[in-house]
């Protein structure tokens, strides 16, 4: 008897050891970063994926993906972290991101079929419209957290259209920052920062990129983010450039900016 009951006790703490493996394999999965003993960022993700045959010539596609962030709280700064939703979510739970995500899917749909309608002869060969969308998390430190939105979609045509659009947030303020934020350069100053350096732009792509430019001079952009070298400024397709060449990234980097860099901000590259 006693040996039997040993063997339940070992057979029980194996268990619970292995359990508890798991349990902690899949809490550092989701736990991405800890700023401070009270303050933790937990980053999780969720996608809706589904499809409709329209007709025998038309499918519709619609595949979104969100990242969900369980213990924000900060309204100010989730309905910015969730921009492109106006005022559509009403609840950032995992739950409540999913209902949207539903919703969403629902309108697109409706949507495609309502057009549709108004021209569906036409379509003599087999064709696949779809609507994507996804969030990354490119960056999370201390201080900030960078992330990039990216949209893809097709409704016809001789070929889909994509953009992206990047976001770093203040953790401690709970806020998104903006350019003014960062460097106190005048605009002027910038775009001509920007035509010299897109010869560095997106990884050696630079000679490619200047000679397919659809603009005189480069705009300033909110759609920018950062490392401990550079400031980049992100451009998605026909922005600055043909379609061909992709999205567009070009640095300038923190000492090309010298002086002009915001002192607060400049405490916090410190500390990258």
């Amino acid at each position: 008897m006693k040996n039997i009951f040993a063997k339940i006790l070992f057979f029980a703490l194996v268990v619970c050891t292995i359990s508890c493996k798991k349990t902690a394999a899949k809490e550092e999965k989701n736990k991405i970063f800890q700023n401070s003993k009270e303050n933790f960022v937990f980053i999780d993700s969720l996608r809706v994926r589904d499809s409709v045959q329209i007709n025998k010539n038309l499918r519709a596609l619609y595949d979104e993906g969100l990242l969900v962030f369980p213990n924000l709280r900060d309204k100010r700064l989730l309905d910015s972290l969730y921009f492109f939703a106006g005022n559509k979510i009403k609840d950032y739970s995992y739950g409540g991101l999913k209902s949207y995500l539903e919703q969403d899917k629902k309108e697109y749909f409706e949507g495609i079929e309502k057009t549709e309608k108004e021209w569906r002869d036409d379509l003599t060969s087999g064709q696949e419209w779809f609507q994507n969308f996804r969030m990354k998390k490119k960056l999370l430190t201390r201080n900030f957290l960078h992330i990039e939105y990216y949209t893809y979609s097709y409704e016809g045509g001789a070929h889909g259209n994509y953009a992206f659009y990047d976001r770093v947030f203040d953790l401690k303020n709970k806020k998104r920052i903006g350019l003014d934020e960062i460097t106190s350069l005048p605009k002027r100053d910038l775009q001509k920062l920007l035509k010299k350096n897109v010869i560095k732009a997106s990884n050696g792509k630079g000679s490619e990129i200047r000679d397919a430019l659809l603009v005189e001079e480069i705009p300033t952009t909110q759609n920018f983010f950062f490392d401990k070298e550079n400031l980049y400024f992100h451009y998605s397709p026909y922005e600055i450039a043909a379609y061909a060449v992709g999205d567009v990234v070009i640095p300038i980097s923190w000492d090309e900016l010298g002086n002009s860099l915001d002192p607060d901000f400049a405490k916090k590259l410190k500390n990258f």
